[in-house]
C-alpha cells in the first residue's frame, strides 16, 4: 500500500490544497506530517488537505490527520467513514 500526495493551489482563497491518494499509515503519515510542516511554515499559508481518495487509514494515519486539524489545517472530501476513524482515535 503507498500514498500519492499531489500539491495545487486554490485560486478563490490562494490557499495550498494537497490531494492524498491511497493509504495513510505510519510512513505516509510521517511524510504528510513533513510536508505539511514546511507549507505551515510559509507565513499566512493556508493549508487544505483533501482525503476524498485516502482508501485505507490506520491509527497512526488518523493521529497525523487529527495533529493537522488541531494546527488549523481543513480537510475537504472527508467521507462519513473517515470523519469517524479520525474521531475514534480521538478519544483512545
Amino acid at each position: 500500500m503507498g500514498i500519492r500526495i499531489s500539491q495545487s493551489e486554490d485560486s478563490a482563497t490562494g490557499g495550498t490544497i494537497l490531494r492524498i491518494e491511497g493509504a495513510l499509515t505510519v510512513d505516509s503519515a510521517r511524510l504528510l506530517d513533513d510536508i505539511c510542516a514546511k507549507l505551515l511554515n510559509d507565513v499566512g499559508a493556508k493549508l487544505i488537505i483533501n482525503v476524498s481518495a485516502v482508501n485505507f487509514l490506520d491509527e497512526d494515519g488518523a493521529a497525523a490527520l487529527r495533529r493537522l486539524k488541531q494546527r488549523g489545517v481543513c480537510f475537504e472530501g472527508c467521507e462519513l467513514f473517515t470523519q469517524r476513524v479520525i474521531e475514534t482515535f480521538e478519544r483512545s
